[in-house]
């Protein structure tokens, strides 16, 4: 699988992958952030996953755009959660 992580991306961006399945959009780091959280959220098993790749193949940056999908997919959880309690 292979993961453009350079392209500047936004919020319309995250939603677009939120709640998808992954035939429904093509291979993006978001994706996978996104099964994982789902996974969490429906089996209650922690979660893990691994970045890996040659140096200056953007992990860093997958790293981070991971960990801003996740923080996107908390705050919908959490904003639906005060909203209907």
């Amino acid at each position: 699988m292979i993961i453009n992580v350079t392209n500047k991306l936004c919020f319309q961006e995250q939603k677009r992958y939120r709640g998808r399945t992954r035939s429904d959009n093509p291979p993006h780091i978001f994706a996978v952030a996104d099964a994982a959280y789902q996974s969490l959220l429906h089996q209650g098993q922690s979660q893990a996953i691994v970045i890996s790749g040659e140096s200056g193949a953007g992990k860093t940056e997958s790293a981070n755009l991971l960990l801003k999908q996740l923080v996107f997919l908390g705050k919908v959880i959490f904003s639906l959660y005060l909203t209907n309690p």
